[in-house]
């Protein structure tokens, strides 16, 4: 499905996969697999899987689709986030098209697996620092900051964020904020004892960590993660 598909075909789709979904789901458990003897081969539910998968794919871009034509009928952001549990600005992340105001074109956005290595990479380097391991996560900031900060700036940093917030008691998942010219920002809400915080890494075009911030929870970016 590399190719948008029109509403008719989408929607054709959706039912004869949910309708296969659905059947394939009663097949799981059907009456009387208690009778089955203990040396049966168990059944083989890949094909379900796949099937389960086509349908995730294509609810993906009917939602996609969805929110188009809302918009396209004026609906605000905010409804929009509303009618998905997710803020107005994660909605217009994930489906806005912003135009950069520089060129007139249509900005280009992180694909899902830009956006998955970027959270996995920042995840693992706040482990590494909350560890206290100050020389494995100066060997993971990459060539840009790797010239500027090294273990003991590390260390010296993340004794002034325990100085402030005190003891680290909780992390939150990781979100995703896109920027202008492919800057991709992959932000984490920290609970201290005495304070939250945003834990805020940003990423240029070739995926190398350009920036490092611990702020207060409610400068985030991502207003999912403020409070």
């Amino acid at each position: 499905m590399s190719e948008p598909l029109n509403t008719t075909t989408l929607a054709t789709l959706l039912t004869q996969v949910a309708s296969l979904l659905a059947t394939e789901l009663r097949e799981i458990d059907t009456p009387g697999t208690e009778s089955i003897p203990r040396n049966t081969p168990p059944r083989d539910v890949t094909h379900s899987l796949a099937t389960a998968h086509t349908m995730q794919l294509l609810s993906t871009e009917a939602l996609g689709t969805l929110v188009h034509a809302a918009r396209e009928r004026g609906t605000t952001w905010q409804s929009i986030g509303n009618a998905l549990g997710i803020s107005r600005q994660a909605a217009f992340q994930r489906f806005g098209n912003p135009i950069d105001p520089r060129t007139g074109n249509p900005m280009n956005k992180p694909t899902p697996t830009q956006q998955q290595k970027a959270v996995t990479h920042a995840v693992t380097f706040l482990d590494v620092l909350t560890a206290h391991d100050w020389e494995g996560a100066a060997h993971l900031l990459g060539p840009k900051l790797g010239d500027e900060l090294d273990a003991k700036s590390l260390a010296d940093a993340w004794a002034q964020v325990v100085a402030l917030g005190g003891e680290l008691e909780a992390r939150h998942p990781a979100q995703t904020v896109s920027l202008a010219d492919e800057v991709l920002v992959v932000e984490q809400l920290l609970d201290f004892e005495a304070a939250d915080l945003v834990g805020r890494i940003s990423y240029n075009r070739e995926g190398e960590m350009v920036g490092l911030w611990f702020l207060p929870a409610d400068q985030a970016l991502s207003k999912d993660q403020s409070r």
